[in-house]
């Protein structure tokens, strides 16, 4: 599976040695014990080999469409030295390999960083607001370079124009801090917010990914808030690679349907106040493995959020390695009024088309199962991505279920 490795072929010929990397000046330690070399100042690599010619690939691990970055030969300077200075190194954590003639090779694993380099980042947020809606919003600003950053300032602009500014005195290497803004707005409008991040005494090269936009919305229409619950960690990629929220957020806008669809986080304020309430959120999707070693305080805030009108939604995955806490569904089934004994399975079809046939007579491994035939629940197939189909089938007597 590693992309910087060729087939090697059989072929009669000379044998050369494992070529020897001499340790590089002007590397640096990371967190991970790999070594950091700077894009800034580039690197030179010196390699002893007794083989006529060295071939070098500088490859990124980082999944990238062009894995291979460059490749070439090591100039020759005396006896069995090889040389090379690599000027044209990228953000990533690459490797640089070196081969014989006879395909022996040695590399380096390291990280290419600038000296000095911000990053900032969304996390999950509401971006469609009720009028007189006042909602916290938070980025993540990295430090992604070698070297302390030195003071840089924070700046929110609304439609281009400054709202707020804050400047901070520096960010350790390899830290991050949280910052947060808060959006509100007394009247129907569409506006676009910028958070932009500035060194002010150092040079920074590396600008790609200094900005953020957000296309706020504020409504008068009713809208309906969704939130997928998740644990305290706030799994975000539960909802976007398993669930396409952005595909149906998209689906919904073109189809003119007012429904916003958000990772929510499972937690209380000072207050004790639980998120879902304070984020205003309408309905809830129950989907990730979150309810840990006792679920009762979870099945009372939901039951609270439930007499107060709220709408719980749950979604029983069809793979079990995409929840890491499969016995949840245990813990739940009751909230929707399935006895907890009773055994929830799903089974996948490959085919288009697949027929289930309930028997008639009695098994002595599944005899409750077979007396509850009659009342067993298949849902309809659904088409997803990968072409399968899939099928839910419920062996018990279902009330009040979403």
């Amino acid at each position: 599976g590693d992309p910087t490795l060729p087939c090697i072929e059989k072929e009669n010929g000379e044998m050369y040695k494992v070529p020897d990397i001499q340790v590089p000046k002007g590397i640096h330690e990371s967190p991970d014990f790999l070594p950091i070399v700077s894009i800034d100042d580039g690197v030179e690599v010196q390699v002893q080999s007794d083989s006529p010619k060295l071939q070098y690939r500088y490859c990124s691990y980082d999944d990238t469409a062009d894995q291979l970055i460059s490749t070439g030969l090591l100039e020759k300077t005396q006896g069995d030295e090889f040389s090379n200075m690599f000027t044209e190194l990228v953000k990533t954590k690459g490797c640089l390999r070196f081969e014989t003639e006879d395909y022996k090779e040695v590399r380096i694993v390291c990280h290419g960083k600038y000296q000095r380099d911000l990053r900032i980042e969304k996390t999950s947020s509401i971006q469609v607001l009720r009028i007189g809606e006042n909602v916290r919003h938070t980025v993540q600003v990295f430090n992604d370079g070698v070297f302390e950053t030195g003071s840089f300032k924070i700046r929110v602009l609304k439609n281009g124009e400054e709202i707020k500014e804050k400047i901070f005195r520096s960010l350790p290497f390899d830290c991050f801090l949280s910052y947060d803004f808060f959006i509100e707005s007394n009247q129907v409008e569409d506006f676009q917010i910028e958070i932009a991040i500035q060194l002010l005494t150092k040079e920074e090269k590396n600008l790609a990914d200094n900005q953020l936009l957000y296309d706020f919305s504020v409504k008068k229409e009713p809208f309906c808030r969704i939130g997928m619950l998740t644990s305290p960690y706030f799994r975000t990629d539960i909802g976007d690679n398993y669930l396409y929220f952005k595909e149906l957020q998209e689906f919904f806008r073109e189809d003119g349907n007012h429904v916003e669809l958000h990772t929510v986080s499972y937690y209380f304020d000072e207050k004790g106040k639980v998120s879902y309430n304070l984020l205003g959120f309408d309905a809830l999707l129950l989907f990730d493995g979150i309810w840990y070693h006792d679920p009762t305080p979870m099945k009372r805030e939901l039951n609270a959020f439930v007499q107060q009108g709220g709408k719980i939604l749950g979604v029983c995955a069809m793979d079990e390695d995409v929840v890491e806490d499969w016995w949840w569904i245990e813990q739940v089934q009751p909230f929707f009024g399935i006895k907890p004994d009773v055994k929830i399975h799903t089974k996948i079809s490959k085919e288009e088309r697949t027929d289930f046939r309930l028997l008639e007579k009695s098994l002595l491994l599944f005899p409750r199962m077979c007396m509850q035939c009659t009342i067993s629940s298949i849902c309809v197939p659904i088409k997803i991505k990968n072409g399968k189909t899939g099928m839910k089938i419920i062996c018990c007597p279902m009330r009040n279920t979403l």
